[in-house]
């Protein structure tokens, strides 16, 4: 207490005297900053390494805490799994460390360069130029929105001849599949047996194509007639359409009389 009372008393009669701060010859004298409230080089370059230094230190202490975290783990795993698994944890959290690191000293990089006088210009590490002329569209900017645009639009025609390919080939399969249905129209009929007028019997209808189809008629069906666009459909008693037929159809939907004995028949096409 005695030396720092001693030390104010000399810088008070340092100052009393004019010979503060250059002459002044106290113990343990410190120089008062030459100028307050402005950074000059030396300082700067001062406080970078500063701020390497802390970053270094403080990198070490995340990955030896890192390091004794891993070991811990090694040391309490069952599985090799659980391992890996906290191991890529401490490695992304290492990452995030260093990522967040580098942010902050990219963002003192860009505001001592603004105290210095020497901002937009800055050589700190991925600095990128704002903006020289903000709201204005310079002819460099033109041309590359202009590359931006064709770019765009070829991806868009070839999205456009993609869907238009795929409606085409929908539409090709309908087509098909609607000219196959009319074709199956026009190459059947429907052949109704029924029992006449009073019968408490069902009626049962078949349909004729052109290749052979069998089928029992029933003793009590006394009626046959055809619908559709087949044409004549020709009655077989036998299976397997035998010749000769024992009746055949027009397509006029007129009720016949039913032969005794049907076993196949087929329409004429």
């Amino acid at each position: 207490m005695l030396q720092n009372k001693l030390a104010g008393e000399c810088e008070e009669m340092c100052k009393e005297v004019g010979a503060y701060p250059d002459k002044c010859t106290c113990p343990n004298f410190v120089q008062p900053d030459a100028t307050p409230g402005v950074m000059t080089w030396p300082e700067l370059l001062d406080h970078m390494d500063n701020l390497v230094a802390w970053g270094k230190d403080t990198l070490k202490g995340w990955s030896a805490q890192a390091s004794a975290l891993q070991k811990k783990v090694r040391s309490v795993s069952k599985t090799v799994e659980t391992t890996i698994l906290d191991s890529k944890a401490c490695a992304a959290q290492d990452m995030q460390h260093r990522l967040t690191i580098q942010n902050k000293l990219a963002d003192a990089c860009q505001d001592m360069c603004k105290e210095v006088g020497a901002y937009p210009d800055c050589e700190c590490p991925n600095f990128v130029q704002p903006d020289s002329t903000p709201g204005v569209m310079t002819w460099d900017e033109l041309l590359e929105h202009m590359d931006n645009l064709e770019a765009w639009s070829l991806e868009m025609i070839k999205g456009w001849k993609s869907r238009a390919a795929l409606i085409q080939q929908g539409n090709a399969t309908k087509n098909v599949t609607k000219n196959a249905t009319k074709s199956i129209k026009k190459t059947s009929a429907q052949v109704t047996f029924s029992a006449g007028q009073g019968s408490t019997q069902a009626t049962h209808t078949v349909t004729a194509g052109c290749g052979c189809v069998d089928y029992a008629m029933q003793s009590y069906y006394k009626h046959v007639k055809s619908c559709g666009a087949a044409g004549m459909v020709m009655l077989y008693s036998a299976a397997g359409c035998v010749e000769p037929a024992v009746l055949t159809l027009p397509p006029t939907c007129a009720d016949m009389d039913a032969p005794g004995t049907v076993g196949s028949l087929k329409a004429a096409c």
